[in-house]
């Protein structure tokens, strides 16, 4: 999939202002499952493995604005043949409770509680085939707009710029197929935290 050439850009300028005005960035790998709700009263699709690249730029220590890219290992239906996945690609805005200060307290608290929504593109990859149900297609390359919202718990600069991170969060495709369409995803993976200047 090539991504999006607009968000690419968006990430690269505000890493630079990062690296100009002295702020912290994270970056965070994660891996996880997805399993959604019925479509258009005729199609589910199949349970899934998720797994991609969070980046933030913290603007406050409480608030960061957060891009992410993610790979859906299966994204088709529970009986359809043909291999598919799914690419995602949110922008979200990320509130932290209680974190400043943290790096002074003991590790348990250091495990800050955060709250998460933003909006983005899922993208269907199904090597060139169309998924079939009765009167429901998925075309290969479709493109929808989706809804995400959630929370979890993260622990930054456990050792060194090492930490850990765990998400659920539904993400809601308000026309997929003619319907609404739900999904429940949960990951865990670590962070790394940079400040700049060094």
């Amino acid at each position: 999939m090539r991504v999006p050439r607009v968000a690419l850009l968006m990430v690269v300028l505000a890493s630079l202002a990062a690296t100009a005005y002295g702020q912290e960035l994270q970056i965070s790998p994660y891996v996880g499952g997805v399993v959604s709700s019925k479509i258009a009263d005729a199609a589910s699709f199949k349970s899934s493995t998720v797994y991609g690249l969070r980046w933030s730029m913290y603007v406050v220590p409480q608030f960061s604005v957060e891009a992410s890219l993610g790979r859906q290992k299966d994204f088709r239906f529970k009986d359809a043949p043909a291999d598919s996945r799914a690419y995602v690609f949110d922008l979200n805005g990320v509130y932290h409770m209680r974190r400043e200060g943290q790096d002074a307290e003991p590790v348990f608290s250091r495990f800050v509680p955060f709250a998460t929504a933003g909006m983005g593109v899922m993208r269907a990859d199904n090597n060139g085939f169309e998924l079939l149900k009765p009167n429901v297609y998925l075309l290969d390359g479709t493109r929808f707009l989706t809804i995400n919202y959630g929370g979890g718990v993260q622990a930054s600069r456990l050792a060194g710029p090492f930490g850990v991170r765990l998400d659920a969060r539904g993400r809601t495709a308000p026309n997929m197929l003619g319907s609404a369409a739900h999904f429940f995803e949960l990951s865990a993976g670590v962070t790394f935290n940079f400040m700049f200047p060094y």
